[in-house]
């Protein structure tokens, strides 16, 4: 999809598989943006991808937000302290981790497939071991796994 070009995003066209090596060697932090908006079929491919990132007992604490409204990526603007590209990039990608929302959701959230029997084992070791934590705690190891969501978001992704 987006692919680096002297320093400019540009959409290509063509299949191409990365492998993990060149994903990393061609990952850059881009400065200048081209001015097209980016499809919601587009951002459906990346974040299907991005959420077969590991997380522990797959509790993928992550949430994505997607701002286009240049309102707010001019408050966003403020908050990055400055950077210009928060404002020129079609659309910013906010991750962010809500460990409370996955307590409170925990049978939803546990491995697809369990037996009823397992699931509530499940619910009950997760509620037991995070249970034992403060919020704060639980909000640290949940950007924990954000940020492993945040490094496959970062890798180049080609269509």
């Amino acid at each position: 999809m987006n692919i680096k070009i002297k320093g400019e995003v540009t959409l290509q066209t063509a299949r191409e598989i990365l492998s993990v090596k060149d994903a990393i060697e061609s990952r850059h932090s881009i400065r200048k943006f081209v001015q097209k908006p980016i499809s919601k079929e587009d951002f459906r491919q990346i974040f299907e991808l991005v959420r077969l990132s590991p997380s522990a007992w797959n509790l993928q604490p992550w949430r994505f937000h997607v701002v286009t409204d240049a309102k707010l990526k001019e408050k966003l603007q403020e908050a990055a302290y400055g950077q210009k590209q928060v404002t020129s990039a079609p659309a910013v990608i906010l991750v962010i981790s809500d460990m409370e929302d996955v307590m409170a959701h925990l049978s939803e959230t546990v491995h697809p497939g369990l037996s009823q029997e397992r699931e509530q084992e499940e619910v009950a070791n997760l509620s037991s071991f995070f249970g034992g934590m403060s919020v704060e705690e639980r909000a640290q190891w949940g950007l924990t796994q954000a940020n492993i969501a945040l490094g496959f978001l970062s890798l180049p992704y080609k269509d």
